[in-house]
């Protein structure tokens, strides 16, 4: 709760400044899994099954958990890597065309907009061009 009223005063809010609350959650989900699985054998009883069922249930439990957990882990990796890859995408395209290629003295300005703070690298842009970018309105707190 200490955690959670110093986050809302902050003028600037996002998910990566409550890591503190994330050893809350997964205890809380801990606590949640075992609540369900104290729970199985009473079901068993209630709907009259064999006392080997409750195992069974348990492992089945067990298992979907870790299974759905690795489908999604690994679907959100992948959805990060697709969605956060594009500027290195484009940059490692700017190399290859031509469009870039310019003669004589001239600079090229690479206008990246606002989000400087996903750009990889200045060894991805073409020679004789440089990075620039939008002063944003964000006045935040960046960790």
């Amino acid at each position: 709760l200490l955690w959670m009223g110093l986050l809302w005063m902050q003028p600037h809010k996002e998910d990566r400044f409550i890591f503190p609350v994330y050893p809350l959650i997964i205890l809380a989900a801990s606590i949640c899994i075992e609540q369900f699985e104290n729970f199985i054998p009473r079901l068993v009883r209630l709907i009259k099954l064999k006392r080997d069922s409750v195992l069974y249930i348990r492992s089945l439990l067990f298992y979907s958990i870790i299974i759905l957990h690795g489908i999604l882990s690994i679907s959100r990796s992948i959805a990060i890597v697709d969605g956060y890859s594009a500027p290195i995408r484009l940059l490692t395209h700017s190399n290859t065309t031509k469009t870039f290629e310019l003669e004589g003295d001239k600079h090229l300005n690479i206008c990246i907009g606002k989000d400087w703070y996903r750009f990889p690298s200045h060894f991805l842009l073409p020679q004789k061009s440089q990075l620039a970018f939008l002063r944003s309105e964000f006045r935040g707190q960046l960790p």
